[in-house]
């Protein structure tokens, strides 16, 4: 009798004429029809668990690299796979953590930085450093004449009457007496000149006001011309000599000539002296 040829079913194959039954497909083959003569191999982001069934894409958060395989592999932590059927998981890249190995990079919030791949998670900007923008690589340094002290923001330039020589720093110094920074961002204080008083640290050096003088720098206050001598003009850093024919009070702005019947041969004096008349 001839014998009744019989198909093979789904996930059997039979590549050999003449046999009496088919031959069930390998792990990590399929088929999934009937009368296949080979099973197919699973293909890469795949996996082929059952053998009669289509091959099912590997999920999100997991991938397989290798050809006819039952099940997928993890992404490795600091990798992801955010769509089904990957062959590889990808790297997380520069100023991105990846937490979730199913989900797309996380930016690095501000104030945060990564400059390494394949990372979870963000690092904190270091004290007086600061990242203003999102998915930083690189924190930036507070550059001089600022203040970093909240890394999230961009650095605040120093207050009138303060200043920052370095880079890095979360405050600003104070201007020491007779400095001064009558502009914000000052990476120094400037000197006060002689024939001038910094009494305030925030405004320009005022110059001394005419009757007063200064010769020396960095000072807090201008002094009051003595007895003798005169200042007619303001920032002066020394006063003149009241002259012959004129005597000087204290702090006088001018010379004042002696009265009729006085007179004064000398300079330097504070008064003139009566002419007698024999």
């Amino acid at each position: 009798d001839r014998r009744q040829r019989q198909m093979c079913i789904r996930d059997r194959f039979q590549n050999v004429s003449g046999q009496t039954a088919c031959r069930p497909c390998a792990a990590g083959t399929f088929a999934n029809s009937t009368n296949q003569s080979a099973c197919v191999r699973c293909p890469l982001g795949y996996r082929c668990h059952v053998r009669s069934e289509n091959p099912s894409p590997c999920e999100e958060g997991t991938h397989q690299d290798d050809p006819a395989a039952t099940a997928c592999k993890q992404c490795a932590a600091g990798l992801f796979a955010d769509t089904p059927g990957n062959a590889v998981c990808k790297g997380c890249p520069e100023g991105y953590a990846c937490p979730a190995r199913n989900r797309a990079p996380v930016p690095c919030a501000l104030g945060t930085f990564q400059d390494d791949w394949n990372t979870t998670a963000c690092e904190r900007c270091a004290a007086g450093q600061f990242a203003n923008t999102t998915n930083t690589s690189a924190c930036r340094a507070c550059p001089e004449g600022h203040s970093c002290a909240v890394r999230y923001e961009a650095p605040l330039p120093c207050a009138l009457g303060e200043f920052q020589d370095e880079p890095g720093k979360t405050v600003c110094k104070a201007c020491a007496d007779g400095w001064f920074a009558a502009i914000v961002g000052h990476s120094l204080c400037e000197e006060c000149p002689p024939g001038h008083s910094c009494l305030v640290r925030d405004e320009p050096a005022a110059p001394c006001e005419v009757g007063k003088f200064q010769p020396a720098a960095r000072q807090t206050s201008c002094t009051e011309c003595p007895t003798g001598t005169f200042a007619d003009v303001p920032n002066t850093t020394r006063c003149a000599d009241c002259p012959v024919g004129h005597w000087c009070r204290q702090s006088d702005i001018s010379p004042t000539p002696c009265a009729p019947g006085k007179f004064q041969d000398q300079v330097c004096v504070c008064v003139c002296v009566c002419v007698c008349v024999c």
